[in-house]
């Protein structure tokens, strides 16, 4: 069977469909949202105070959101990071009915000690920092992610938190949990901040979840 070749003025250009092994989309940027994860926005961190995602962000197109901490660096020491939610575009953050269920495991602490910690009326969701304090020495930095789960439903707002750290003890540490914020309330923003001091480096990210 004979080959025709396409010669540059003749070849294919243009969006490739789905359907005949295309990616269906054109620019660098949708190119680099083919997978579940959409990113929203990111935040390269240089002695912030606290991060926003707003309104413009958090809205009715996903029904779930991934925010995720890389390498962040505290400037105080023995903290914990917090996030609030506010339905009113961060004028208010709700400061009450944060309910708690974290379980953090701490390397080269009593043969690799389990812990439980729960918590039923806090004035914010904790992130990372649980039992063990955040450092702030030369390689005590954290990881983290949140998981939103529909927002924007004039319901409960449940989030899944997990974190990975060197604590100010110098222990690795991990927490993972979830917390639920009790009021029924249609949230669109929400604030990621540490307790004491700022953070000093690092990169805070948001991504819309394709379901």
């Amino acid at each position: 069977m004979a080959i025709t070749r396409l010669g540059g003025a003749n070849a294919i250009s243009g969006t490739i469909p789905v359907s005949v092994g295309g990616t269906g989309v054109t620019t660098a940027a949708n190119l680099a949202n083919t997978g579940n994860l959409v990113l929203l926005s990111s935040s390269t961190l240089s002695a912030d105070t606290e991060v926003v995602f707003g309104s413009s962000i958090i809205t009715s197109t996903y029904k779930s959101y991934i925010i995720r901490g890389v390498h962040i660096h505290a400037s105080a020491d023995n903290i914990s990071f917090n996030f609030q939610l506010s339905d009113d575009q961060g004028s208010s953050y709700k400061n009450s009915d944060y309910k708690r269920s974290t379980h953090v495991l701490v390397n080269n602490l009593n043969s690799n000690t389990y812990i439980s910690r729960q918590g039923s009326s806090d004035t914010s969701g904790t992130i990372a920092g649980i039992y063990e304090g955040i450092g702030n020495a030369s390689g005590e930095s954290v990881d983290f992610e949140v998981q939103l789960f529909d927002p924007r439903a004039n319901n409960d707002t449940q989030t899944m938190v997990r974190s990975n750290y060197q604590s100010n003890n110098g222990r690795f540490t991990l927490n993972h949990g979830n917390i639920a914020h009790g009021a029924v309330a249609s949230i669109n923003t929400i604030k990621v901040y540490p307790s004491s001091g700022n953070f000093a480096e690092g990169i805070i990210s948001i991504y819309g979840v394709k379901t």
